[in-house]
């Protein structure tokens, strides 16, 4: 399934490599998932947020509401999806995440 980043301007695009389930939150965002190898993942956010960054057009961007799915339908171990926080970020707060941190925490997109 081909899925884009649902951002106005270099959206990043991809498509689905394993299946797999999400509930989403406000029928916005996917806030919980598994997919078929055993990754799982859960999304917080808060609407308020603001970095303060400007986004870097020249990287692919990912909009939050599809930040779960796009890890779920990627990756099939949570060590696998930490070198593309690197790839698909506008900023990082810090060094690249270890295994055992959330990439989502240390990671503006």
């Amino acid at each position: 399934m081909a899925h884009t980043g649902l951002m106005p301007i270099n959206p990043l695009t991809w498509t689905s490599k394993y299946g797999g389930v999400v509930a989403t939150a406000f029928d916005l965002a996917a806030a919980d998932g598994i997919n078929e190898r055993g990754l799982a993942g859960s999304e917080l956010w808060l609407s308020e947020s603001n970095s303060g960054a400007q986004r870097d057009a020249k990287q692919p961007g990912l909009a939050l509401s599809p930040w779960l799915t796009f890890f779920l339908d990627n990756f099939a171990a949570v060590t696998r999806p930490l070198p593309a926080c690197a790839s698909i970020r506008s900023r990082c707060d810090r060094s690249p995440p270890r295994p055992r941190e959330e990439c989502r925490s240390r990671c503006t997109w």
